[in-house]
């Protein structure tokens, strides 16, 4: 999306906007994020059932169904990413 002056920018700005899912920030080296066994570990660490809900901003509760059971542990491990497919940083 390029953003131009009429926003009172002194030159054209160019964003980009990528979703890493299955990744819970945990494990990651700039300017790679990977989805990798780290995110499957760290749900299977942190679980949480009806009776202890997650709050909505949880790490591992990559469904957002307010659990974080074995269905994120199957949704990260189907959603693996490797150096040549994941999410990179920009970084300039």
């Amino acid at each position: 999306m390029d953003i131009g002056t009429g926003f009172g920018l002194a030159a054209a700005e160019t964003h980009w906007w990528g979703n890493a899912s299955g990744d819970s920030g945990s494990g990651n080296t700039a300017p790679r994020i990977l989805v990798n066994p780290t995110d499957e570990i760290g749900a299977r660490n942190n679980p949480h059932g009806i009776s202890n809900p997650t709050p909505v901003d949880d790490a591992y509760d990559y469904n957002k169904d307010r659990l974080v059971n074995l269905t994120d542990q199957i949704y990260v491990r189907t959603h693996t990413t490797t150096p040549f497919n994941c999410v990179v940083m920009i970084t300039r």
